[in-house]
């Protein structure tokens, strides 16, 4: 039980800090669309698409593969090879955001001539994004791998409130522009950094500073980490290529309204987000596959027993919801809005693949699934899309998620060759019936057996 309170220990922290930073996110998009209008914001959810696809090169998806490796290295006192993974991992960042930011900066006018559209400044814009991305990947790295989920969520705190905060001033005092949104997140970000330099966790500066082979890291991605290359290039251009869609098929206004409801569905399942961040790191401390796996799974199933209540309400309410939240004439998206929402139930029981794929170095299994999702959302979302419009762009959301859940449960049994049930995630067991009865019998006692096994 020691495992599980651990886990909703750190769960609570991020979820309290995702809920703040998702009010602060939404407030910010609310002040970005009243300022740029659907169009406006249809063009910078395009503009972000690109810095979400672009941001994928900088390190490859390499992130989760250090923060689980070094964790780990770390965890069993392998202080040589975790300096040797990090600083090879710090390198290769420099190395590929530098280049992307360089190309993106310097051929902003033949991408724009491309479009034939004068987005020369926004284009370089991103290229300044990009380059801050990878300086922010690496700093919340260092956070994530200690599992110092304390900084970790101060970090995005100040990232979001800075955010909010300048973003208002640039739209009010500078311009209600696009190009003045983008300026807004550089300063956002520039700021960000600078400050949390100084809060790098002391283990992470240890193994910075040690002379160690950088190589190690080259190694890992020669291994297993090839594969993370790959799968999360396929992830992202997946989760990218949506709004394209939208906007091949039904334009740039209608990817403003789709990128609007998305925001709501991202604010909501931002709540019960942090439990995968949480498994990378944590996953390694609780024994083989079998036993990190039912650890993990009864924490999830524990967290989808009481978002549920939540998810029903914003289903049943979701006009409501929509007319407040974004304003009158949004409420007749409602139909969509509740196609969109049942991701969220589907996300919950994904939460753990990821991070058990990870612990058994199975990134491969991972990358065939990923080719499989995007091949689906190219082909039948651009068909749901054609002939349904934006409910066809949500089914088509919601069958991915589904197919994502199918795939991963099937690859996972194959290479870890345990039997077990997804149902596992779904219905109570006797276990959880027993710690009910004694944590309704006696609240305290039961709290404290809690601390003891932590301790």
């Amino acid at each position: 039980m020691g495992a599980l309170l651990e886990i909703f220990r750190y769960a609570a922290i991020i979820s309290g800090n995702n809920i703040l930073i998702s009010i602060i996110n939404f407030a910010a998009f609310l002040v970005m669309l009243n300022a740029l209008g659907t169009y406006g914001f249809g063009l910078l959810t395009l503009a972000l698409s690109v810095l979400s696809v672009a941001t994928f090169f900088i390190e490859l998806g390499f992130g989760r593969v250090i923060v689980s490796d070094v964790s780990k290295e770390l965890h069993q006192n392998n202080m040589e090879q975790a300096s040797g993974l990090f600083l090879g991992y710090i390198f290769f960042v420099l190395f590929s955001t530098t280049l992307l930011a360089g190309m993106l900066f310097f051929f902003a006018g033949h991408v724009s001539a491309y479009f034939g559209k004068d987005l020369v400044l926004i284009i370089q814009l991103i290229a300044a994004l990009v380059f801050l991305s990878g300086a922010k990947t690496v700093v919340s790295s260092a956070f994530h791998i200690v599992a110092d989920f304390g900084k970790y969520a101060s970090f995005l705190f100040a990232d979001a409130l800075s955010k909010l905060a300048l973003v208002y001033l640039f739209v009010t005092f500078i311009s209600g522009t696009v190009e003045a949104v983008l300026q807004a997140f550089i300063a956002s970000g520039i700021l960000t950094i600078a400050v949390f330099l100084f809060f790098i966790p002391k283990e992470i500066a240890e193994i910075t500073r040690m002379r160690s082979n950088p190589w190690l890291f080259f190694e890992m991605a020669k291994r297993h980490g090839k594969w993370v290359a790959v799968f999360s290039q396929l992830r992202s251009i997946e989760s990218s290529i949506s709004p394209w869609i939208v906007e091949f098929f039904l334009g740039v206004n209608a990817v403003g309204i789709y990128g609007a409801l998305t925001k709501v569905q991202v604010l909501i399942i931002r709540v019960f987000e942090p439990l995968e961040t949480i498994f990378y790191p944590l996953v390694s401390r609780f024994g083989n596959f079998n036993d990190s796996r039912k650890i993990v799974f009864r924490a999830t199933k524990y967290i989808l027993f009481v978002s549920l209540p939540f998810i029903i309400a914003a289903v049943i309410f979701s006009e409501y919801i929509l007319s407040v939240v974004l304003g009158q004439g949004f409420e007749k998206y409602a139909a969509v809005f509740m196609v969109l929402l049942l991701t969220v139930v589907i996300f919950i029981l994904n939460m753990p693949m990821k991070p058990l794929f990870f612990n058994l170095k199975a990134q491969k299994s991972l990358t065939v699934i990923s080719a499989v999702l995007l091949a689906s959302t190219l082909a039948l979302g651009s068909v749901l899309a054609f002939y349904f419009g934006l409910i066809g762009m949500a089914a088509n959301n919601v069958s991915t998620a589904f197919i994502d859940l199918s795939l991963k449960n099937r690859f996972m049994k194959k290479v870890s060759g345990e039997k077990y049930s997804i149902r596992e995630m779904l219905f109570l067991d006797k276990a959880d019936i027993d710690l009910a009865k004694k944590i309704f019998s006696d609240p305290k006692v039961a709290l404290a057996a809690f601390k003891r096994d932590a301790e």
